[in-house]
């Protein structure tokens, strides 16, 4: 719904391109609409986790909280 709101004509592409780091560096330079993802952190809780999975949480968190636009 995002892309159509965004995108409302003819979605057939003047370019494609089949590399990621390609297409980035073009949208980055011409500029692009942003998108929303949700994101899900799954872990049963009852279950002995890795000894690296808390600090790769807090990573995760800390790195959420740091882009000011982004909500959890």
């Amino acid at each position: 719904m995002q892309f159509d709101r965004c995108v409302p004509f003819n979605r057939q592409a003047a370019m494609q391109f089949s590399l990621g780091p390609m297409a980035l560096k073009y949208l980055l330079a011409k500029g692009a609409a942003e998108f929303t993802y949700p994101i899900y952190l799954v872990y049963h809780n009852n279950k002995a986790l890795p000894d690296d999975f808390e600090q790769a949480k807090k990573s995760l968190l800390d790195g959420f909280n740091q882009a000011s636009h982004w909500s959890i």
